[in-house]
């Protein structure tokens, strides 16, 4: 009894510990199935670090699920982790070796990093799968090319034809992006070619490939600091000390970096800052501390050659100027020699060396005032120079000129001599005096170093062509060296248009494109140039661009000149990957006004040129666009304006708005509508209504007049006028012929009253000479008391004609019927 009751223990213990890690399997599980949810989530977000996450959460619950480890591994594929991605596949491979997915995910992770033998066994291990697999048999067919190319590639490079092996590489990375070895070699054909920038990138991409490339560290310091940036090299060369710090190479080379670089920063901010000295000094650390990197001992004799001219030593500024361009021949120390050259009156020097820095870059302004500078210093030559006069050099300073003034003033002063010898020591002493104000007044010393004399009325008699005279001598230069009305003759030169920059670049040529605009619209289009350019045999196609207000010009010696409209340019940069070039995409009209885009590349001297050319037609497309701008809103205005002209107080002047229709004034533009507001007739006075009326007219007027004995009333909109006088009729006068509130002089009219003879009555003599009076016409029946002419009233301004014409009317009618009862039918007074 008690062995079968012990049995029955142990199966009931054995069934409870099986139904709790039953239940521990499904909490599990469940766990599992939610990261697996919120993975897929945060990778259609594109959250890879987050998906990355929860899919390690899922592997840790579920090891021997597959997918899991397949979906982590497409993670690590799209974050560029690649060796992590293959480890992954493999363990899927481990747990399910039949998933054919899983070994093309593999047999190409191993094609991109260039392991071609495992690739090609991997793509035979998918046919014997599934012998129809259309993917396994095309990655069978890239690797032997790939193996050719690579291999014809080395031979170029050991030949020296670099041009060759560096445009086969690029296009076997293209299917191998993850080989280091690749890129190393390519890096190699750059340098040989030239091309050190591009060289960094590649060895840049094969640092971050892995995680302990000292090596490549090492190698990307040494690079940098070959073309002279220091600073870049000393930030490389840490990383290499902090993945190894005992490294001896990094360490050695750590040591001289860092001294040269910090000689280059005081170096740079001694110019900077004008400290010329400290320039100098630290400028000679570097050639002490390099002997042997060319770029870098280039930084030191540019800085050199200009802090030494600063601080007159023209000697060593020339000496370092040579070693310069020895090394680099740039438009920048060609300039700076030629001020040097300036200082010591060598100015055909000068003017040679400015023409050489033009060569290099045509539209440089620098250079092209400098020439103007030194032809009006050579012609300044030829007559009197106020710094031989005082003794000094072109760099003195205040302090310095005055004290020669004094010393030269005190030997040359007219009372020390006698006879013929005082007459040329008084001119000698004006000379002096001249000098010393000119030298003083800052703005007068910089108008003669730039070739002009302040002090010489010719000058200023020639720059204004004529107009004014020169002053007399005795008015200009006093014995004292004071100045009189000279200082109103002033030269002064003002730049109104810089001229449009110009460089020499080689046309690489136009494809198609399918973007106008964005971040990286042109890498594809300009690579595809690139290539071509590289594996063409053809001599380059040499192009003069010009950078204009309207855009670019382009002028070749095949197609001559080619303008690039700015309203069609969609876009322009200088890609960081080809570093010398500049592209820009132009909308171009087909055939039937089609649209297209075409992406334009050329290749400068420099990468900064490239640089510079994308930055100044940037610069100038912005400017077109506030000027399109401005240019529509002003026209907006112009239309609101003319709109509004049609109103009681328009904003515009009625002169300018009759002109603003161009050649049509007093008419729309064709182009308006037939709603659009209408421009009205200028009110004018006839001149017909000042003509005396004649004898038939008179006649015609009395008959009416006494046969119906009504008074004819005006047209609408006409000042009432029952006299005929233009002023307005002398029965509406409001006051009475007495009145003086009308603001008119008793001799404003000299009119005497009517008399009567038969009956009738009768006009007498009216005095014409100082106003043009009409005929009274009669408007009363015979036999009844005329009344007498009287003197007009103004009207006051603020009554509309309406009120005005009523009260005339009004007024007439009841001046009538105080007379002597006539009837006026009023049926025929139209207001």
């Amino acid at each position: 009894m008690d062995h079968r009751r012990q049995i029955r223990m142990w199966v009931a213990a054995l069934f409870g510990f099986f139904l709790v890690l039953d239940e521990y399997h499904c909490d599990q599980s469940s766990d599992v199935e939610k990261h697996l949810e919120m993975g897929r989530l945060m990778l259609a977000r594109n959250q890879l670090q987050d998906a990355l996450t929860h899919y390690h959460a899922a592997v840790d619950g579920d090891p021997s699920n597959y997918l899991t480890f397949f979906k982590r591994a497409t993670v690590y594929l799209a974050l560029g982790k690649a060796k992590f991605a293959l480890a992954d596949l493999d363990r899927v491979l481990e747990l399910k070796p039949d998933f054919i997915a899983a070994r093309l995910q593999m047999a190409q992770v191993l094609l991109k990093q260039g392991d071609l033998n495992t690739a090609e066994k991997v793509f035979y291990d998918v046919l014997s799968l599934v012998p129809s697999s259309e993917e396994a048999m095309l990655g069978i067919q890239k690797v032997e090319p790939l193996k050719q190319n690579i291999e014809t590639a080395r031979i170029l490079q050991i030949q020296g034809d670099h041009h060759g092996a560096y445009s086969i590489l690029t296009s076997v990375i293209e299917s191998m992006p993850w080989d280091a070895t690749l890129r190393e070699m390519r890096a190699e054909s750059r340098m040989a070619l030239g091309d050190a920038r591009g060289a960094i990138a590649d060895i840049r991409s094969v640092t971050r490939m892995s995680n302990d490339n000292t090596e490549g560290y090492l190698r990307l310091s040494k690079m940098y600091y070959d073309i002279g940036e220091a600073e870049e090299s000393l930030r490389e060369i840490r990383e290499c000390l902090r993945l190894d710090a005992d490294h001896k190479e990094c360490f050695a080379h750590y040591k001289i970096v860092k001294k040269v670089a910090k000689a280059i920063t005081d170096m740079i901010a001694g110019e900077t800052g004008e400290d010329f000295e400290q320039c100098s000094s630290e400028a000679k650390k570097v050639l002490k501390f390099e002997p042997r990197a060319e770029m870098v001992r280039f930084l030191a004799y540019e800085a050199l050659c200009k802090c030494e001219r600063r601080l007159s030593r023209f000697s060593e500024s020339l000496n370092n100027c040579n070693e310069a361009l020895k090394i680099q021949r740039i438009q920048s120390v060609f300039c700076e020699r030629a001020e040097t050259y300036l200082d010591t009156d060598m100015f055909d020097d000068a003017i040679r060396d400015y023409q050489a820095a033009l060569e290099i870059e045509d539209g440089m302004q620098r250079a092209r005032e400098g020439i103007e500078r030194a032809k009006k210093m050579q012609k300044q030559s030829e007559r009197r120079d106020y710094y031989k006069i005082l003794g000094v050099s072109r760099q003195a300073g205040k302090k310095e000129i005055v004290k020669a003034y004094r010393k030269a003033a005190q030997q040359w002063h007219p009372d020390n001599f006698q006879g013929d010898e005082k007459k040329m020591a008084e001119k000698k002493f004006i000379d002096i005096a001249a000098a010393k104000e000119v030298l003083t007044d800052p703005e007068k010393r910089q108008k003669f170093d730039n070739g002009e004399d302040p002090l010489d009325p010719e000058a200023s008699e020639s720059r204004l062509g004529g107009l004014f005279r020169s002053p007399p001598v005795h008015l200009r230069l006093a014995s004292d060296g004071g100045v009189g009305l000279g200082r109103f003759w002033r030269r002064q030169s003002v730049t109104i248009t810089d001229y449009d920059p110009t460089y020499r670049v080689a046309y690489l040529g136009n494809v198609l494109t399918g973007w106008a605009k964005g971040e990286g619209c042109t890498e594809k289009p300009v690579g595809t140039l690139w290539r071509n350019y590289c594996s063409s045999s053809r001599s380059d196609v040499s192009m003069t661009l010009t950078i204009g207000a309207s855009g670019l010009r382009a002028v070749t010696k095949e197609h001559g000149l080619t303008e690039y409209w700015s309203h069609r340019v969609t876009y322009c940069a200088a890609p960081p990957s080809f570093p010398r070039v500049f592209c820009w995409v132009y909308r171009h009209e087909g055939r039937r006004l089609k649209q297209e885009l075409r992406c334009h590349a050329v290749l400068c001297s420099k990468a900064s040129v490239a640089r510079t050319v994308a930055a100044q037609l940037q610069a100038r497309l912005a400017e077109a666009l506030r000027e399109f701008r401005r240019d529509k809103l002003c026209r907006q205005q112009a239309r609101l304006s003319l709109a509004n002209a049609v109103y009681a107080q328009p904003s515009l002047p009625k002169r300018r708005i009759m002109l603003s229709t161009g050649a049509s004034n007093y008419r729309p533009p064709l182009e308006r509508s037939k709603s659009a507001p209408k421009l009205g007739p200028i009110d004018e006075i006839c001149e017909e209504e000042f003509l005396p009326i004649t004898e038939e007219a008179e006649e015609e007027e009395g008959s009416l007049s006494s046969e119906s004995g009504v008074v004819v009333a005006p047209a609408a909109g006409e000042d009432v006028m029952l006299c005929g006088c233009p002023q307005g009729g002398c029965l509406c006068c409001e006051e009475g012929p007495d009145s003086d509130e009308s603001g008119y002089d008793e001799a404003d009219f000299n009119s005497k009253p009517l008399t009567s003879k038969d009956g009738e009555y009768e006009e007498e003599e009216v005095d014409t000479s100082a106003h043009t009076l009409c005929e009274t016409r009669p408007l009363f029946r015979t036999g009844e008391s005329p009344p007498k002419l009287c003197k007009p009233k103004r009207r006051s301004a603020d009554k509309t004609l309406e009120e005005q014409t009523s009260s005339l009317i009004d007024e007439a009618m009841s001046q009538l019927h105080m007379l002597s009862g006539a009837t006026i039918d009023t049926s025929y007074v139209q207001v």
